[in-house]
Protein backbone atom coordinates (compact mmCIF):
# COMPACT_ATOMS: atom_id res chain seq x y z
CA UNK A 1 0.00 0.00 0.00
CA UNK A 2 1.41 3.37 -0.97
CA UNK A 3 0.34 6.95 -1.41
CA UNK A 4 -0.51 7.86 -5.06
CA UNK A 5 1.65 10.98 -4.89
CA UNK A 6 4.61 8.93 -3.69
CA UNK A 7 4.14 6.39 -6.49
CA UNK A 8 3.87 9.10 -9.12
CA UNK A 9 7.09 10.70 -7.87
CA UNK A 10 8.87 7.32 -7.54
CA UNK A 11 8.24 5.12 -10.58
CA UNK A 12 10.93 2.64 -9.52
CA UNK A 13 9.18 2.09 -6.19
CA UNK A 14 5.84 1.76 -7.98
CA UNK A 15 7.23 -0.94 -10.26
CA UNK A 16 8.88 -2.75 -7.35
CA UNK A 17 5.59 -2.81 -5.43
CA UNK A 18 3.81 -4.15 -8.52
CA UNK A 19 6.29 -7.02 -8.80
CA UNK A 20 6.78 -7.84 -5.12
CA UNK A 21 5.12 -11.10 -4.12
CA UNK A 22 5.90 -13.38 -1.19
CA UNK A 23 4.49 -16.89 -1.13
CA UNK A 24 1.96 -17.60 1.60
CA UNK A 25 4.16 -20.43 2.88
CA UNK A 26 7.00 -17.95 3.44
CA UNK A 27 4.71 -15.54 5.29
CA UNK A 28 3.40 -18.40 7.41
CA UNK A 29 6.93 -19.58 8.24
CA UNK A 30 7.93 -16.10 9.33
CA UNK A 31 4.78 -15.74 11.44
CA UNK A 32 5.61 -19.05 13.13
CA UNK A 33 9.10 -17.82 13.93
CA UNK A 34 7.62 -14.71 15.54
CA UNK A 35 5.11 -16.82 17.50
CA UNK A 36 8.02 -18.93 18.72
CA UNK A 37 9.73 -15.84 20.14
CA UNK A 38 11.74 -14.40 17.24
CA UNK A 39 9.84 -11.12 17.26
CA UNK A 40 12.31 -8.37 18.08
CA UNK A 41 13.12 -5.76 15.44
CA UNK A 42 16.50 -7.43 14.98
CA UNK A 43 14.83 -10.82 14.49
CA UNK A 44 12.43 -9.46 11.89
CA UNK A 45 15.23 -7.74 9.99
CA UNK A 46 17.21 -11.00 10.06
CA UNK A 47 14.18 -12.88 8.73
CA UNK A 48 13.97 -10.42 5.85
CA UNK A 49 17.70 -10.76 5.07
CA UNK A 50 17.41 -14.54 5.16
CA UNK A 51 14.41 -14.47 2.83
CA UNK A 52 16.28 -12.24 0.39
CA UNK A 53 19.29 -14.56 0.44
CA UNK A 54 17.10 -17.62 -0.14
CA UNK A 55 15.32 -15.84 -3.00
CA UNK A 56 18.23 -13.82 -4.38
CA UNK A 57 17.46 -14.32 -8.10
CA UNK A 58 13.84 -13.23 -7.68
CA UNK A 59 14.86 -10.27 -5.51
CA UNK A 60 17.51 -9.10 -7.97
CA UNK A 61 15.02 -9.49 -10.82
CA UNK A 62 12.51 -7.27 -9.07
CA UNK A 63 15.18 -4.65 -8.42
CA UNK A 64 16.40 -4.74 -12.02
CA UNK A 65 12.89 -4.25 -13.37
CA UNK A 66 12.21 -1.46 -10.89
CA UNK A 67 15.42 0.34 -11.88
CA UNK A 68 14.31 0.28 -15.53
CA UNK A 69 11.19 2.19 -14.53
CA UNK A 70 13.18 4.99 -12.87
Amino acid sequence: MANKEFLTANPAAKKFFELFRIELADVSAQNTRMKDGEKSQEDIERHAREWIEANRATWEGWLAEARKAA
